[in-house]
């Protein structure tokens, strides 16, 4: 469990919650603004549900309301919207990794 801490700070995210018992991690990336060109962007916040068991990762990914909690769009890897997905798949990538060194 701290390496999944681990993995999700390093990808700018907060750990919200930790289930040992059941494996599962919750993770908070606050709102963030980019600018591409002149046009600025607003990404998130996003919320992250993960948990590894046997050699499974099951992850949901939403970005939510403001206050933190309240799920307004589910995200997964075959969104359409790049930027949207550059902001979630290094996590997802990372946590993946992560799962199956701890299967094996």
């Amino acid at each position: 469990m701290e390496n999944a801490a681990r993995v999700f700070r390093n990808n700018g995210y907060e750990v919200r919650e930790t289930d040992y018992v059941s494996g599962e991690i919750v993770g908070f990336k606050p709102e963030r603004m980019f600018m591409m060109g002149d046009v600025p962007i607003k990404a998130g916040p996003y919320l992250v549900k993960a948990q590894c068991r046997n050699d499974t990762l099951t992850v949901f990914v939403f970005t939510v309301k403001d206050d933190g909690k309240t799920p307004e769009r589910s995200w997964d890897e075959t969104a359409t919207d790049e930027f949207e997905r550059s902001q979630y798949m290094p996590l997802l990538g990372d946590l993946r990794a992560l799962c199956r060194r701890e299967a094996q």
